[in-house]
This record gives structure tokens, sequence and C-alpha cells, in this order.
């Protein structure tokens, strides 16, 4: 039998718990990032794709303002060894978050966490709902940085622990360079690498920095890049790329709310897991104490105990990327930020979680802790249907609009323009890499965008002026994702693409117009 900490019982387990994203492998490329990141380089030497690569980071640094050599080094690499095959490119993105729920494992079981509890922590870790999104789409760069970063905290553990811990540092440090290479906000995990670097179990502060502190102090140096980064950032700024501020409180609340919606499938386990440790309290109180009646504060003390006693490692190292996780966005002002920006945030509860039911584990079973396994198993296997249903939606969207490009390639004609209808039920970025799928696997398409409420083009964007076949002003074919036209448009409809997701209660509609013959004297001038 396969002991539970060994390198075979995790491989098994981080390969079980990615299997949930098996159902991506059907998934084509999508339409927010992958036009303009999984096509191949034309043909060309080493030396020209590194000083296409080197290009692409100035570039980014420029436009955007981020610095991220490791995650385009992933993007150039993977585009041109795996080709123009969503197949392959989602398979590589299986084996990746595998690697990814093994390395949580594996920081979990060094962390002492019961096998059980680790693997449900993990399960939460890769299929919250708000943080799912890395593994569904192909280019996030959390999912790229994640192992790094998970890697460069087991070998803080590891280095604590050996007798020789500078190869452990120096890989550990490795790592978290590399995940900086993806995200600058990846240096929140520095705080806790060197909780754990000084004393994983948590114990012992004061002794364990006078031992190690020095040597946990260097693992510090690795903040130096983003730091450097930051004061070039803000020296540098310009429009256009991500604007800083003053922290604010709805930013905090909009980072909490990124972490939450997993937190609806804990709130009973959890609560049970409480009781449970509740009951045990009192009855470690009525035995020890027959003669005093124990009160509830009381018990629940001695019911928590153990949580601190035995893992106060986790949950130090938890409070600390759960901290910092969240500090680390409250400058930059993003519009409503999705769950993966609370990565590596949402860490420090899968680690408070984890650490809460290996305690719970450790108790005697009575009927709490029955309820307790019962509330774990409805949790997650809601947690996988959530997931899955996000799976389904999403490759849903991807159908419909390689449908929509498919159709737009049969009808248009020649040299035809294609005015994209940007609005509520279809986003603005999606007509950019509408245009950069099609030139890349079908041909170049003249295109405008357009707003669907005013009918106004983006002439003077600069994202306008590069799709694919030149810009145009009196489109031919319109594409929309309502059938709501704005005022002024003369349009017949030609085919309506319907794709159904969520057992056909849901689906997403495109909508393809032919522009009538007068339809050049009623479209809007740029600029006007």
């Amino acid at each position: 039998m396969t002991h539970p900490r060994s390198p075979r019982w995790i491989l098994l387990w981080a390969c079980l718990l990615a299997s949930l994203y098996l159902p991506t492998l059907a998934t084509p490329f999508d339409f927010n990032d992958d036009g303009n990141l999984v096509y191949p380089a034309a043909s060309m030497p080493a030396g020209r794709h590194l000083r296409q690569y080197w290009d692409s980071v100035i570039g980014e640094y420029h436009n955007l303002g981020l610095f991220r050599l490791v995650l385009l080094a992933h993007w150039e690499i993977e585009a041109n060894l795996l080709g123009p095959s969503a197949f392959r490119w989602r398979l590589t993105r299986l084996l990746w978050a595998a690697l990814a729920a093994a390395a949580m494992l594996t920081l979990m079981l060094e962390l002492r966490i019961r096998p059980a509890a680790a693997v449900i922590a993990t399960a939460i870790a890769m299929w919250a709902p708000e943080q799912s999104e890395v593994w569904i789409a192909l280019t996030l760069s959390e999912g790229v940085a994640m192992p790094y970063a998970l890697i460069g905290l087991i070998c803080a553990v590891r280095a604590a622990r050996s007798a020789r811990p500078l190869r452990w540092d120096l890989a550990g440090a490795a790592c978290v360079l590399a995940a900086l290479g993806c995200k600058n906000t990846f240096a929140a995990i520095v705080p806790a690498q060197i909780l754990l670097r000084v004393a994983p179990e948590g114990r012992h502060l004061r002794q364990a920095w006078r031992r190690h502190g020095r040597h946990a102090c260097l693992l510090a140096l690795t903040l130096a890049v983003p730091a450097v980064h930051f004061a070039l950032y803000e020296t540098g700024w310009h429009p256009g790329q991500y604007a800083t501020g003053a922290p604010s409180p709805n930013q905090f609340i909009a980072m909490l709310r990124g972490m939450g919606k997993e937190a609806a499938f804990l709130i009973l386990p959890i609560a049970l897991s409480v009781g449970a440790l509740l009951v045990r309290g009192r009855a470690m109180l009525e035995e020890s104490r027959p003669q005093e009646r124990s009160n509830l504060v009381a018990a629940l003390a001695e019911g928590l105990g153990p949580l601190w006693r035995e893992y106060r490692g986790p949950c130090l190292a938890g409070l600390l990327l759960l901290i910092a996780g969240i500090r680390i966005y409250l400058p930059v002002r993003l519009h409503n930020p999705g769950g993966r920006y609370s990565i590596p945030a949402a860490w420090g509860g899968d680690l408070w979680v984890a650490a809460l039911l290996s305690t719970t584990l450790d108790a005697p079973v009575t009927i709490w802790r029955r309820a307790v396994d019962a509330a774990i198993a409805l949790g997650i296997a809601g947690l996988a249907v959530v997931n899955l249903a996000q799976q389904d939606r999403f490759a849903a969207r991807a159908r419909c609009l390689w449908r929509t490009l498919n159709v737009v390639q049969h009808e248009a004609a020649p040299n035809a323009c294609i005015g994209w209808l940007y609005g509520p039920n279809l986003a603005r970025g999606e007509g950019i890499h509408f245009a950069w799928h099609s030139r890349a696997c079908c041909g170049p398409l003249r295109m405008v965008l357009l707003d669907a409420g005013s009918g106004q083009d983006d002439a003077e964007d600069r994202a306008q002026r590069d799709l694919g076949g030149g810009i145009c002003h009196h489109p031919s074919l319109l594409v929309s994702g309502d059938r709501s036209i704005p005022p002024g448009h003369h349009l017949t409809l030609m085919h309506a693409i319907e794709v159904p997701y969520w057992l056909g209660t849901r689906r997403y509609d495109c909508y393809l117009w032919r522009a009538d013959a007068s339809a050049e004297t009623t479209m809007p001038n740029p600029g006007k």
C-alpha cells in the first residue's frame, strides 16, 4: 500500500484533482487572450527568436508597465512547440495544473497537515469558482506562476529542517524569482517564505530567529526585483498602463469578494467542525474537572487548543499569506478584480481550513464527526459541480465565436469590411482577438470596432490600428451579440449563431448582418 506521504501518493492525488479539468481538452482557443499568444512565429534562427522574445518583453513593459520575462518565455516556447493546436495547449495546461496540485499537497504535508485534510484543502484551492479560471483559460499568469511559488514555500520548509540548507535556499529563491517573473504581485509569498524558513512549526520564534534569521533575510533579497520595477513604473507611468493610488476600502472589499464564492461551500463544514471540537472540548473538561461545570468559552478553547498547538505553523503562514496577498493589491486600481487576483491570499484561507480539518479529524468518531464528513463531501461535490458548469459556459462562448468566425469567412467577399458591434453581450476585446484568430488561421480581415450603443468607431485606439487586414470605415457585414442595432444602420439579418450550455438552459448568441446598399451613407465617420 502506498504511504500517504510518498511521491507516488502525492502524484496520484494531484492527477485525480487536476482531472476535473479533463473537459477543457475539447475546448477550442478562446477570444480573451489566445488570439495573439497561441500561434507560432515564422521559422527563423534561434538568435532571431531570442530577439523577438526580448522585443516582446520590452514592448509589454512600455505599453502596460509589466515586466514578465518568465511568463513571456512560457508563451513563446509553448507557441513554437505546441503550434496552433488547442488540444496540445490544453493538455499541457492540464499537466501544469497537476504539478500545481502536487506542489500544494506537498506543502500541506510538509506542514504536518493530515493527508485527508491536505487533499480536501488542495481540492478547494484547485476547484474554487473564483480561482478556477486560471486553469480553464490557457495563458493566465497566476496559473503559470503557481507551481513556482508553491515550490518556493516548500524549499523554505525543507531548508529549515536540513543540515545543509544552502541548496534549498538557492532553489527557493530561484522559484520565487520565477514566480515574480510571471507576476510581481507574487512578492506576497515572501513573508510566509521567511516565516517557514525560520520556524515551519511556528514555535520558539525568538530562538529560531536568532538561529536562522540571517539566512531568512537573504531570501528577502528577491523583493528587490518588484521594488525596482515599481519605482521605475511609478516614475515612467503613462496612460494605458495600470494605474496606482492610495489604498481604499472599496478595493479591500473587492479583494475579499474575490475570495468569497467558495466560502459558501465551506460554511457548513467549518461550522460543524467547530461544533465537533466544542463537544470534544466539553468532554475533555468534564473528564479532567468533573466537579466543575464547563462553560461554552472554556469548552471551545479546550477543543480548539490542538489547532494552535499542533498546527501553529500553517496558521501563521496562512495569516501572512492572507494579509500580504490582499495588501499588495490595495494600491492598484482594478475595476471589479476577478478571483485570480486573490491568489495567493486565498492560499492563506486554504491553510486555515486544512489546519481546522486536521484538528477535527484527530477527534474521536462521533455523530458530530460523521456530520462533518458528510458536510465536507457535499461541499466538495458542490465545488466540483460549479467548476464543471464554469467550464461548460467558457467552452460554449469559445465555440460560439469560432462558429461566427467560420460564417464570416464564408460569407465575406474578398477585401470586405467587417464591423464588430461591441456592447453588453459582445466584448470589445473579443473583436480584437476575432481578427487575430482570423489572421492566423483563416486569412486577414478588415475590421472596425463599433460601440453598439452609439455606433461610433474606435479609429484612434492603438489596438484598432492592428486588426489584421487594415482599417475600414464602411462595413458591409456586421457582427453583434443581440438583435438590437444602433439607430442609423440599415441591416438585414443573415445568420443567427446559437450555442446552448448548462444542458440547454442557457445559450450564447451571435448575429451576422449585411448592410444595405445605402449603409455607406449612414455609417459614422471616424472621429465624429
